[in-house]
């Protein structure tokens, strides 16, 4: 799997590796929910949450990863949730962190099939 350093959440994934994604919750508590290519998924495990999927179509396929990230009000402002996105053929990447936002923020990753 490849990162597009122009964006930082673009990937491009051979067709049926497996994509994990690992959400940690810095200063606030790890609440998240997630989707991938429409349907909801859910967490491997829990604090950090992981996420695990398939990309797996036709080349030049996209899908997408959402994930919603939940801030309490008690949360400082300065916390906020990162995220690690390894591929099962190779790759380890971190992304952009998602700040507080009230009461939530969501984070998007698109993963084109090679």
């Amino acid at each position: 799997m490849t990162q597009n350093p122009d964006t930082l959440v673009d990937f491009t994934a051979a067709n049926g590796e497996q994509v994990t994604v690992t959400v940690q919750a810095v200063q606030c508590n790890c609440l998240t929910s997630a989707g991938y290519n429409m349907a909801n998924l859910a967490a491997t495990s829990n604090n950090p949450d992981v996420y695990q999927f398939n990309v797996a179509g036709n080349s030049g396929d996209i899908f997408r990863f959402v994930c919603l990230c939940t801030f309490q009000a008690g949360d400082p402002l300065f916390s906020y949730y990162s995220f690690q996105v390894t591929g099962s053929n190779g790759g380890n990447f971190t992304t952009p962190e998602t700040p507080k936002e009230t009461p939530e923020a969501s984070q998007v990753f698109t993963f084109t099939v090679q």
